[in-house]
């Protein structure tokens, strides 16, 4: 008799930073993970063995680039050969490359939208279809609805990622929760320079980075909290951030 699958928490991006932390507020709270990574397969494994070591639950560690055709088949594929099956979704990998629009060819435009669009669009529908998923969560960008001079197609495709969250919504109600996080400035570079800490800050009206913490919790709370009723929502962690030029 073959063994019942245990259902995990995919997470993309979960090597680092904000990724990470999600990643193990899950754990935490006793849930089994994936962990997807691209080139950070170290990180990646050290925080699965860290995972399972201090938390005493699942994790294993899913390698693929999202900006390859088929890759979200494959990881869907990979994490049931595992004898898992997806139950929630974090679509928290993503690009954002700096590039005014004049600069912005065919080959960028595509590579910006199949990591930030086609990868988290795909994963949605394969686990979908696998039949065990019950809530995604995707991260979005508080300034998706605003003018970035200089990162238009990047906001053009978390606009995009934030209009399928909510058709994903309506179209699988009774059956998966699909809501966004639409964050601000929550984690600079290590080597952003004092100049540019000062010029985010400066635009913060509560005067200091969003808390990584903090966003970790809600995207927890939105796939796992029991909020039923709860679904095509976008939650913005900004400390209004977006609004102000």
């Amino acid at each position: 008799m073959s063994a019942t699958p245990v259902d995990v928490v995919l997470v993309t991006g979960a090597a680092h930073r904000l990724g990470a932390l999600i990643a193990e507020h899950f754990a935490r709270a006793g849930h089994p993970v994936a962990l997807h990574c691209h080139r950070s397969i170290e990180a990646a494994e050290r925080l699965a063995s860290r995972l399972r070591a201090e938390h005493d639950t699942s994790a294993m560690v899913v390698q693929q680039d999202l900006a390859l055709h088929g890759a979200a088949e494959r990881i869907v594929r990979t994490v049931e050969s595992a004898g898992h099956r997806i139950r929630f979704l974090v679509n928290n990998a993503s690009t954002w490359p700096a590039a005014n629009l004049d600069d912005t060819d065919e080959a960028l435009l595509d590579a910006i939208h199949a990591v930030n669009v086609r990868a988290p669009f795909q994963l949605m529908r394969h686990a979908h279809r696998a039949g065990s998923l019950q809530a995604v969560v995707n991260l979005l960008d508080c300034r998706s609805q605003r003018a970035w001079p200089g990162r238009g197609a990047y906001v053009a495709s978390r606009t995009a990622l934030e209009s399928l969250t909510r058709s994903a919504a309506v179209e699988w109600a009774g059956m998966v929760r699909v809501n966004g996080v639409a964050v601000g400035p929550t984690l600079l570079p290590e080597n952003a320079s004092a100049e540019i800490q000062e010029a985010v800050l400066h635009k913060m009206p509560q005067g200091r980075l969003v808390d990584p913490e903090e966003v970790a919790e809600i995207v927890f709370r939105l796939a796992a909290g029991g909020f039923e009723s709860v679904t095509g929502a976008i939650w913005t962690i900004d400390g209004a951030r977006h609004l102000v030029g």
